[in-house]
């Protein structure tokens, strides 16, 4: 159901009294296995602040731009997993953890902006932070659920790869939602949050229409302003773990950034992890 998540090279069993090369060899249906492979969540700000062009040619632009070369880059490896989040008003949970990197960057693709800048959806006008981070969390644990099931008896916990969430936004949080608790709840995961910031201090801003629900009139123009949240951003870094790198131009190191957050997570260490 959720495709080809690990990989089944390099497999250590337990076979008392010590500890020996085998393969595969499965016992209590579960294997000790030496693991390199990272969780990576990415997150992307769909709201309509991205839009703005403080960030030549727009934000959106420039961080779509910024996840296509991450995603694409070597520093995500063949048996990382990647899964991947929207979000405006609300929490979207595009596609479950995959190895198929092509498939984010097909999920990614479909989020865009109109060209004529006339919205559709009302609840790209604002950007609630919190929401997704609560999201997060529980969708990870619908996920995991799935492989601790007694399918055939297993009778030892699995544990996943080390996770990290990647965001990419502006931080012009318009929530009012409390995140404290979610914040908490990822550091208690060890799920650090990696943010790149998308934008300038001085900011910018866009003439927008959205359609009305009533049809009469049939648009709404609104002007969004916007500049970039640093303090937003660093508090969220901070109470995970995480760390935070702003672009404020074409010419930046976001993908250093990103390779340097990935490698810190990545973990060597054997771990028990499901096999085909």
């Amino acid at each position: 159901i959720f495709g080809r998540f690990f990989n089944n090279s390099s497999i250590w069993t337990l076979t008392p009294p010590a500890l020996t090369v085998a393969g595969p060899f499965v016992q209590d249906l579960s294997v000790l296995k030496t693991s390199s492979g990272v969780d990576v969540i990415v997150v992307f700000d769909k709201s309509v602040s991205m839009a703005i062009a403080d960030v030549a040619p727009s934000r959106h632009d420039v961080a779509t731009r910024i996840v296509k070369d991450f995603v694409s880059s070597a520093a995500l490896q063949a048996n990382d997993r990647v899964t991947f989040f929207t979000f405006s008003d609300r929490s979207n949970w595009r596609m479950p953890f995959s190895e198929d990197k092509n498939e984010l960057l097909a999920h990614l693709e479909d989020v865009e902006h109109p060209l004529d800048r006339t919205y559709i959806d009302q609840g790209q006008r604002y950007t609630n932070i919190a929401a997704v981070l609560k999201h997060i969390p529980e969708c990870l644990d619908v996920f995991d659920s799935f492989f601790q099931r007694p399918l055939v008896a297993v009778r030892q916990s699995i544990d996943a790869y080390p996770r990290a969430i990647v965001m990419v936004t502006d931080g012009d949080d318009s929530s009012e939602e409390e995140m404290a608790e979610s914040l908490k709840e990822l550091y208690k995961r060890r799920i650090p949050v990696y943010i790149i910031g998308v934008g300038t201090p001085t900011g910018g801003r866009a003439m927008l229409r959205f359609r009305t629900e009533s049809g009469t009139p049939p648009f709404e123009v609104v002007r969004v302003e916007s500049a970039l949240e640093k303090a937003v951003l660093e508090d969220i870094a901070q109470k995970t773990g995480g760390d935070v790198h702003v672009v404020t131009s074409r010419n930046h190191y976001a993908q250093s950034f990103l390779a340097t957050a990935i490698a810190s997570v990545r973990d060597g260490s054997p771990r028990l992890v499901p096999t085909k």
